[in-house]
């Protein structure tokens, strides 16, 4: 039962509204301790500028979000990006473990791989308009 609660918590905390909870507490609480954090930081340091205090007040969150939540919303969105992608891959085409029949997989030899490069370049020679000098020995 602890451990359930503890998990609960966990995953409410660790979520985009703990997140958003967690930061609007830390600007109340910011907003009702200013004076006394203020006064702190003269106490600390009395030639201060006055507008230190709220610049050092406020980094702190602000650090956070920039270091934290903006980069875990990003991976939250890259995550389910992929997630959503489709391929055509066969399941197992991509395994570790030695294949027990070769149907269904394909491995393009150098034989073919010359076939589709001599094509490419043949296309690509076309499509030019000046001309071309081709070595004596050919394209190969």
């Amino acid at each position: 039962m602890l451990n359930r609660l503890f998990d609960q918590t966990f995953k409410a905390a660790t979520s985009w509204v703990g997140l958003l909870a967690t930061y609007i507490a830390a600007v109340i609480l910011i907003l009702t301790n200013f004076r006394n954090m203020t006064e702190a930081l003269a106490k600390i340091w009395p030639a201060a500028p006055p507008w230190l205090g709220p610049v050092v007040i406020l980094s702190l969150p602000l650090l956070a979000l920039v270091l934290h939540t903006i980069p875990s919303l990003i991976e939250q969105r890259r995550i389910k990006r992929y997630s959503q992608l489709s391929g055509a891959s066969q399941p197992g085409y991509f395994t570790l473990r030695p294949r027990e029949s070769e149907a269904g997989f394909e491995v393009c030899g150098l034989a073919e791989s010359r076939k589709r490069l001599c094509a490419f370049r043949a296309i690509w020679i076309a499509a030019l308009r000046c001309p071309v000098q081709i070595p004596i020995g050919g394209l190969d």
